[in-house]
């Protein structure tokens, strides 16, 4: 039994919550327990108690009282309390914690967060943590501590990737209950990182885990002060982690990457990134068709491009080499810039050889080998290695392809409207307007299935 009060006849547990609201705790204290010795299994005379009880304890266990702190705990621990009742739960477990000898050592080490000192927070939380391995809030503690170090680093003009990459690595080892804002913020740094030479982004979602995407992540983000709206974290990860796998040739990544951009790419503003890259994804996964199908649509609006014709000449290269080599020569039509088509000069030059045009294709291979000397950068191997080739030294290199670019560019165009329905039509004739004498225009008419005579329409 608690201490028996006989004043509480007219009292409430409300009367309770309205003391504890109005900061008045001990007196709040002495209803409690008027009002539980009286009616002890009331459900709602038990939520005010322990209520009253989670507030002793923590002005308590700040004020260092533990012989007031133990007893309250005490009482606490002696009350049924509704398991359902998730909040009160968590504040009883937050309490029992505040108890604890690391509680100190815990405060210490908030304190030393708000100093902007994360380092020695760490440190604290990691010696808690040494004595309490299974506390997960005391993981999730060092968690974001190692996140505002990793942030801050990107505050810098030249990002230190080797120390943002050993803060994602220390968080990771961690194992924080995961979906969470604190390991989606970890990802969204990650991603900051694909920018950088020497990090694999489709690697880091391996271990991340692409599952633990929340729906929040899946949401556009949204500026407050200026209202402009940004790609979602899911979007951005997607496009660049497909982008990466499609590089790194890394299929087991692909599937996983792909759900995440078929799910982002209806809401997308801008969608045609993540449409090549699902394309190129296809194409290295033997979805040719589906990939071809895709590729194409992003064609149409990128006609002049030279990476969506390169594009349609891996998938055409799969069953037939001819249209990719049109493709292609298409693609280098394009005027693309040097130092960006050493790759597609090369893919083009194997199929030139394997027609035996040694000077066109000599001079692909020298394009390459002169822009990588020029910027100082190393040779590629397919390079070195058609170089090395009897052919190679006994050709004349060509003193230029362009005519056998143009030549070959236009056939390319033909896998656009490949797939295209036919239509029956006739010319007419050719007339001009009265205000326009000089502009002809052509009459065309057009087979209608509905009706025995045709349909009329003016080519301008």
């Amino acid at each position: 039994m608690f201490i028996q009060n006989n004043n509480s006849s007219s009292k409430t547990s409300k009367d309770v919550f309205a003391l504890r609201k109005a900061g008045k705790i001990d007196e709040a204290y002495n209803l409690a327990i008027e009002l539980i010795n009286s009616s002890p299994n009331d459900e709602w005379n038990v939520k005010a108690f322990a209520w009253c009880l989670i507030d002793l304890v923590k002005r308590d266990a700040k004020l260092g009282n533990n012989d007031t702190t133990i007893h309250y705990l005490q009482q606490l621990d002696s009350l049924s309390i509704d398991p359902n009742d998730e909040i009160l739960n968590k504040q009883v477990l937050f309490v029992r914690n505040m108890a604890s000898p690391i509680f100190k050592e815990t405060q210490r080490a908030k304190q030393a967060s708000k100093e902007g000192k994360h380092q020695l927070a760490i440190n604290i939380y990691i010696k808690a943590l040494s004595e309490q391995p299974d506390n997960h809030d005391i993981r999730s503690s060092i968690g974001w501590e190692i996140y505002k170090l990793a942030k801050a680093q990107f505050n810098n003009e030249n990002v230190n990737v080797f120390a943002v990459k050993k803060l994602l690595n220390d968080y990771l080892k961690l194992n924080c209950n995961v979906p969470s804002l604190l390991h989606s913020l970890f990802l969204g740094l990650a991603d900051k990182l694909t920018s950088h030479h020497n990090f694999n982004l489709a690697a880091f979602i391996k271990i991340w885990g692409i599952q633990n995407l929340r729906d929040e992540d899946f949401e556009p983000y949204v500026d407050d002060v200026t209202g402009n709206s940004y790609p979602s974290l899911a979007s951005k990860v997607s496009l660049h982690g497909t982008k990466q796998a499609v590089e790194h040739n890394d299929l087991e990544s692909l599937p996983l990457l792909l759900a995440v951009i078929d799910r982002v790419i209806p809401s997308s503003d801008d969608p045609i990134w993540l449409e090549l890259n699902k394309a190129r994804a296809l194409n290295l996964l033997g979805e040719y068709q589906k990939s071809f199908d895709l590729a194409v649509k992003v064609a149409k609006q990128k006609i002049g491009e030279y990476w969506i014709w390169e594009l349609l000449g891996d998938i055409q290269g799969n069953y037939d080499k001819s249209s990719a080599f049109n493709c292609y020569c298409r693609a280098l039509s394009s005027s693309p810039k040097e130092n960006f088509i050493a790759n597609l000069r090369l893919k083009l030059a194997e199929l030139l050889i394997e027609q035996g045009n040694y000077s066109a294709a000599k001079y692909e291979v020298t394009c390459v080998m002169d822009a990588r000397n020029r910027e100082g950068w190393s040779i590629p191997e397919k390079a070195e290695m058609l170089q090395s080739q009897s052919w190679f030294s006994a050709t004349e290199a060509a003193a230029s392809n362009q005519s056998l670019y143009k030549e070959h560019a236009g056939k390319a165009e033909e896998v656009l409207f490949q797939n295209l329905p036919w239509i029956h039509a006739n010319l007419g004739s050719v007339f001009s307007l009265p205000d326009k004498p000089n502009k002809k225009r052509r009459k065309i008419y057009l087979n209608n299935n509905e009706d025995r005579f045709p349909v009329e329409i003016t080519r301008v």
